[in-house]
């Protein structure tokens, strides 16, 4: 390829050489290729649970279950972005009617402190040891980017900078709930 210094000179050579891969500058240096971004899955990889106990056959909880609940809505209240589910673990013995009774009052707790909950599209879990039956109440990530991405970025051994509350959060999930992997 000719070296042009001016700008007519590169026009005779087009014209004159057709067949010569086209230059956007003069004398321009060798484009350097981009390396690829690191892109983070959408989805989260875990979501976060705790159990809201309640008596075997009633549809009142436990002293256990009710200091579960103000847990979870203490959370909801920190991050209005997360989500919550809500998902009936009856005893073997136990109907469907007092499972579905449970969820409506645990919504109902929910709703009283101005939080949404819903009914999780997961089948419902059945106890199969003795411990106590309930509803598990389920912290989502999946409209909380910054936790999202987060606990991704974490896994891959790289940091995300978080704020002082958001920090509290994090370890507040990690200590009084379960984590539970999703399947990606």
């Amino acid at each position: 390829i000719p070296v042009v210094t001016t700008v007519t000179q590169a026009v005779l050579v087009a014209k004159a050489a057709p067949n010569l891969p086209a230059q956007t500058h003069i004398n321009a240096a060798p484009e350097k290729k981009a390396e690829p971004v690191k892109k983070v899955p959408v989805k989260p990889d875990r979501h976060f649970e705790l159990m809201c106990s309640f008596d075997m056959g009633y549809s009142n909880w436990t002293e256990s279950g009710e200091l579960a609940l103000q847990t979870v809505a203490a959370t909801m209240c920190m991050r209005k972005n997360l989500c919550l589910m809500l998902l009936g673990v009856p005893a073997k013995i136990e109907s469907d009617a007092l499972d579905k009774a449970r969820i409506r009052t645990v919504q109902e707790f929910f709703s009283q402190n101005g939080l949404v909950a819903t009914k999780s599209p997961e089948r419902t879990r059945t106890l199969e040891d003795g411990s106590d039956p309930g509803v598990v109440c389920q912290v989502l990530l999946e409209h909380d980017r910054e936790l999202r991405d987060y606990f991704l970025l974490r896994e891959e051994g790289e940091t995300l900078r978080l704020s002082g509350a958001t920090r509290c959060l994090v370890d507040m999930l990690e200590q009084d709930f379960e984590t539970v992997r999703d399947e990606q």
